[in-house]
């Protein structure tokens, strides 16, 4: 008696999104609130200043760009799970905002977080030999091994962090997303790691906007009012602390990303989420933000590789060619 009565009260106490699967441990629906409150908490711990690229001497915001569009091509290869590429770009702008790096070193920089973040994350994660073979040889074996002590050093061995991915994932739930809904979200999250400015927003705050821009824009959602909007909207202003308004700086952001995939040579997010696997959102996303069919200006171009300053060899990975864009 007194046992069913305890479970009433914890019961009670747990939100309505997480008593659907109460019975699947492996969710830990009992938890999830206080799991959610923590990242919350130390969510500002381990983001990097939006504006540590000033103080860098030789590299710039388009070479770090250059980089993380090439290693999302490297990770898509490698069949990676989404959080070891926000934590490799994490640990990226980490490192970049405590160290000097050449630019003839930041490919280097880039495969070597991935290292560590496949070690972190991954069941079977690539080998070392896989990293070298990736960059076409431009690395041996103990370069790469040396950075990757040089990063976990300066870092002081915390790479752990609360990153964008799982509060979508927390989002997603709450709001009983679609997965349609959730990968236009993902991708313009993942259009995010491309500019190291939106450090100035947190992870929790990025993926709150991120759902707001797929449920705004979602045929489904389009034909809401906006008192419609921010009545639906209400369970998310409760859970994650963020309403409409306080969003828009970060909405606006995303938006003007989708509308710049028209003209940038940096598509491998675009190539990624126009593929059936993901609803093709990456065409959906360009169709309800421009209002019309999109351009394929420079959609298949690349760069050639005898001008590139980062080195690509995917032939024992996939048929498929990663671009290998110049960083001079």
């Amino acid at each position: 008696m007194f046992e069913t009565r305890c479970d009433k009260i914890i019961f009670s106490k747990i939100p309505k999104c997480d008593q659907i699967n109460l019975r699947n441990m492996f969710e830990c629906n009992e938890y999830a609130e206080d799991i959610h409150t923590y990242m919350k908490q130390t969510e500002p711990a381990t983001v990097p200043k939006a504006t540590y690229m000033k103080t860098q001497s030789d590299i710039n915001e388009s070479m770090r760009a250059i980089l993380i569009d090439w290693m999302v091509d490297v990770h898509l290869k490698f069949k990676l799970l989404s959080e070891t590429l926000f934590l490799t770009v994490n640990l990226i702008d980490r490192y970049l905002s405590a160290k000097q790096v050449q630019r003839s070193k930041l490919q280097l920089v880039g495969v070597s977080a991935m290292l560590i973040s496949t070690k972190y994350e991954e069941i079977y994660p690539p080998t070392v030999k896989d990293f070298v073979y990736i960059t076409d040889n431009a690395y041996t074996r103990e370069e790469v091994l040396e950075m990757e002590c040089d990063i976990l050093q300066t870092l002081d061995f915390d790479i752990q962090q609360t990153s964008a991915y799982r509060f979508l994932e927390r989002y997603t739930k709450v709001m009983k997303a679609d997965s349609v809904t959730n990968y236009l979200a993902q991708y313009v999250l993942e259009l995010g790691l491309l500019d190291s400015k939106m450090n100035k927003f947190l992870p929790s705050e990025q993926a709150a906007a991120a759902i707001l821009f797929a449920e705004k824009k979602l045929k489904r959602s389009s034909s809401l009012t906006h008192q419609q909007l921010l009545a639906e909207w209400q369970k998310m202003d409760k859970h994650s602390g963020y309403t409409i308004e306080s969003l828009a700086p970060c909405f606006h952001v995303f938006e003007g990303l989708v509308k710049s995939m028209n003209s940038s040579q940096l598509k491998a997010v675009y190539r990624k989420f126009k593929s059936g696997k993901y609803f093709e959102v990456a065409r959906l996303a360009q169709q309800v933000v421009t209002g019309g069919s999109q351009s394929t200006t420079n959609g298949g171009t690349k760069p050639s590789s005898a001008a590139t300053g980062i080195s690509a060899n995917t032939s024992g990975i996939s048929n498929m060619t990663i671009p290998a864009p110049s960083i001079d």
